[in-house]
């Protein structure tokens, strides 16, 4: 969207893209790598993969909860 406002010739936003693309898994990656290896991560894994799949869902089933209250004030 905003390429596209500021005008950005095709190419130029390509090679943004890849760059930022490259940066953005290196980077990811290195902290998974760097958590993976703290102690407390290895022997809690359980715990913190479970946080990983549960804590990225509490804000759509927050709006879930949200619209279906609304709902049913209205009735």
């Amino acid at each position: 969207f905003v390429a596209g406002v500021a005008q950005m010739r095709y190419p130029v936003f390509v090679f943004y893209n890849i760059i930022g693309g490259i940066i953005w898994v290196c980077s990811l990656t290195g902290l998974g790598y760097l958590i993976g290896e703290h102690p407390w991560v290895k022997s809690n894994f359980s715990i913190v993969a479970l946080a990983m799949i549960i804590i990225p869902g509490l804000p759509a089933l927050w709006i879930f909860l949200k619209e279906l209250t609304a709902r049913f004030r209205k009735r």
